[in-house]
């Protein structure tokens, strides 16, 4: 069933914990990146024959039909442990090859370069993609999660290499006082049931890191399923 979502996190990070968090997101990005780059390449092969003779190749509706057959069933670009690239970090090399066309005003395909997925240094303070986005404010040590709202856009954002790899290392997180932060959003179920009930659109919280939070995180999302089961049913 289609549902329209969103949701944001912000996260106060322990200082002693600050460079080897940043460090841990982005060399497992730049993984990601070198996985991608291999997948372009065979995907560009495999365009470039099919463009040939053609003057209006469309290059998104083309990659997308010709991704899906580059699967393996032991696909050597998994993404640490040792699963598949989600379908949205396949969509986004489609997005690259396509996108880098149009900014360099080509007219046919360009051979994948390291421009295309680069190797993101210390300095590199956001990461995104076509579904969601990181920002690091080295500033105050803080890091924020934001996925606009679109039809399941919260499941895809979590799929996703970027949202496994910066979940995952929320968890690995050693926290102290002060620390700590938490995700909240929304969907247009409960919106239209808060609107129903008057209680406005507000938000819930999706789950809580902290020095005293990390039990808490199961039953919290627990919770927040069996709400949208309920009125899921309830709708139906």
């Amino acid at each position: 069933m289609a549902r329209n979502e969103w949701e944001k996190g912000e996260f106060t990070i322990p200082s002693a914990e600050w460079a080897g968090f940043k460090a841990k997101i982005r060399e497992e990005m730049n993984e990601l990146h070198t996985r991608q780059l291999e997948i372009a390449k065979q995907l560009y092969d495999c365009l470039i024959v099919l463009a040939k003779g053609q003057k209006n190749f469309d290059i998104n509706y083309a990659g997308f039909e010709e991704i899906e057959k580059l699967r393996l069933p032991e696909n050597p670009w998994a993404v640490k442990p040792n699963r598949n690239l989600s379908r949205q970090d396949e969509l986004t090399v489609v997005w690259a090859l396509s996108e880098y066309c149009h900014k360099t005003k080509k007219r046919r395909l360009v051979r994948p370069t390291q421009k295309m997925f680069p190797k993101l240094g210390n300095n590199v303070t956001e990461f995104s993609n076509i579904n969601c986005s990181l920002t690091f404010d080295n500033t105050t040590k803080k890091v924020y999660w934001d996925v606009p709202q679109n039809n399941h856009a919260c499941d895809d954002a979590r799929d996703t290499a970027l949202g496994k790899i910066f979940f995952k290392a929320l968890d690995g997180v050693k926290w102290t006082r002060g620390s700590g932060g938490r995700v909240w959003g929304s969907d247009e179920y409960r919106d239209d049931a808060n609107r129903e009930y008057g209680y406005g659109d507000n938000s819930y919280e999706k789950g809580s890191w902290g020095p005293k939070e990390d039990k808490s995180i199961p039953s919290k999302a627990a919770q927040a399923t069996r709400a949208y089961n309920i009125y899921d049913t309830f709708r139906k």
